[in-house]
């Protein structure tokens, strides 16, 4: 209702002289008034026009005053209306109330009725008050109870998910969990989490895009962030990222491959204000994300911060069990449990197996001139070396002290003997630099093959070893 404006009213009347009174009086009230003189003309200014009441006489040409208001219902919610009747009409008045006016009036002979026209104006419009304050009140009340319903699914989601998350130690495993419960709470055509790796992002996860025939283009992608203004801007701002249509928003980088992406989501995630990555969302339709969607998957992202640092100490925990923390090798109970496993699969395969076994020559002589932290970083060199001269799938671990072994998987004794001779010279040819002095250093090998255990292996490959040592040092013996 117009509160700043007159009212405007329009009153069907097919006799002028009445007409004319009913403008006259309510003109004075401040009112104003549009007269139309029958039905038909009424239906017509009413569809073209603004008004706040409709005043309808029940006797007119083409439509009466009760036909009037039916079709007026029959189009949407009746305007405020009134319908004026003759004397005893109250009948037709009751029909017209029936079926949505707001009140009736009586014409009387002496006209007094116009005198009561602002009064029952004023009624007709202060129902329509109370009626819209009754309804905008019901829609705020379905609203906040909407809203109240939404919240209570989105914290239960949400608790569900930090407890589904945060109690899963796999780094993969995290992922996968964010990524299916992020579905839950904001759908997507696709969706990765990529890991910010000094000025790169790099997708450790993701899901949905073969449907794409973007598998291939996603695995493993890596993004400088330099060349993605969105990405860069969600990193350095610590803030999500929405973009409604990708085709008019002018930082989108337009690839090929994902020309299909039409809407974008991008949520940091944040641990102490370090941001370890991104949680991204594609879909193939324009406006499908919103600044709300970002809000409610923001508590998703920080509990995923929990988990992948969680991951990230359970994994260093584990490594550290099996891990030698001066030179980053398998510790002796694992490298053993290790290489029980590669020489029941090799007998499994019938596959050939050899062990290596080595020492640093004089070592105790390296400590006593340099000191033990110049003797420890010698045996970090020594394993990093070791590292270059063999395979990912060889097995490497420190014995103990300044001994090695080596589990080489599907190598005869020949191709050990090789990787021995590799590793012999890659420690005598090249000195160890140290803080002190460049550190020329030699060691010991002994090679086995094809022993009936892993005990016997290893127990052979010392042998041959200290059959090294004894034959002069910086050569490599087999057994």
């Amino acid at each position: 209702m117009r509160n700043s404006e007159p009212i405007h009213i329009l009153y069907m009347e097919d006799d002028s002289g009445l007409a004319r009174l009913f403008k006259k009086r309510l003109g004075r009230a401040g009112y104003m008034v549009d007269i139309a003189h029958d039905g038909e003309e009424g239906l017509a200014m009413y569809n073209a026009g603004c008004y706040d009441v409709v005043a309808v006489d029940q006797q007119m040409p083409v439509y009466s005053g009760l036909e009037v208001i039916r079709i007026l219902a029959s189009q949407g919610p009746l305007p405020p209306m009134i319908m004026v009747t003759g004397s005893g009409s109250e009948q037709i008045a009751v029909e017209a109330m029936k079926l949505g006016a707001g009140d009736y009036i009586v014409k009387d002979v002496d006209g007094g009725y116009l005198e009561l026209l602002p009064t029952v104006i004023e009624r007709v419009l202060q129902q329509r008050r109370l009626l819209e304050e009754k309804q905008r009140a019901e829609a705020e009340r379905e609203r906040l109870l909407v809203a109240e319903r939404e919240q209570r699914l989105l914290a239960e989601t949400l608790a569900e998910v930090t407890l589904a998350i945060t109690s899963l130690t796999s780094h993969e495993a995290v992922l996968d969990e964010i990524l299916r419960q992020v579905r839950r709470i904001v759908p997507y055509s696709t969706a990765n989490i990529a890991l910010l790796e000094g000025d790169f992002l790099r997708v450790a996860h993701w899901q949905g895009y073969e449907a794409f025939g973007a598998k291939e283009l996603i695995s493993g992608l890596v993004q400088p962030l330099d060349d993605f203004l969105l990405v860069a801007e969600a990193v350095r701002l610590r803030k999500p990222v929405v973009v409604l249509d990708t085709r008019q928003e002018p930082r989108w980088v337009v690839l090929p491959e994902t020309a299909w992406i039409r809407s974008f989501l991008s949520v940091p995630i944040c641990l102490h204000d370090q941001v370890l990555g991104l949680l991204r969302l594609d879909s193939d339709t324009p406006g499908t994300f919103s600044a709300e969607d970002a809000q409610r998957l923001q508590p998703l992202a920080n509990a995923a911060a929990i988990a992948l640092e969680n991951a990230r100490l359970f994994g260093e925990v584990q490594r550290l069990a099996i891990t030698d923390g001066l030179t980053d090798t398998y510790n002796r109970r694992h490298f053993f449990e290790l290489a029980e496993n590669e020489f029941n699969r090799a007998r499994r395969f019938q596959h050939p197996v050899s062990a290596i076994m080595f020492d640093v020559d004089h070592f105790k002589q390296i400590n006593d001139t340099y000191g033990h932290a110049i003797g420890d970083q010698v045996l970090r060199v020594v394993a990093e070396r070791c590292r270059e001269s063999i395979r990912d799938i060889d097995i490497l671990g420190r014995y103990g002290g300044e001994e090695f072994a080596i589990i080489l998987p599907a190598t005869d004794l020949s191709g050990a003997l090789s990787v021995a001779e590799r590793l012999r010279r890659s420690i005598a040819d090249v000195p160890i630099p140290t803080e002190r002095d460049d550190v020329t250093i030699t060691i010991s090998l002994g090679v086995a093959s094809n022993a009936q255990d892993v005990a016997a292996l290893v127990n052979r490959a010392d042998a041959a070893m200290y059959a090294a040592k004894q034959a002069g040092r910086n050569c490599v013996a087999v057994k």
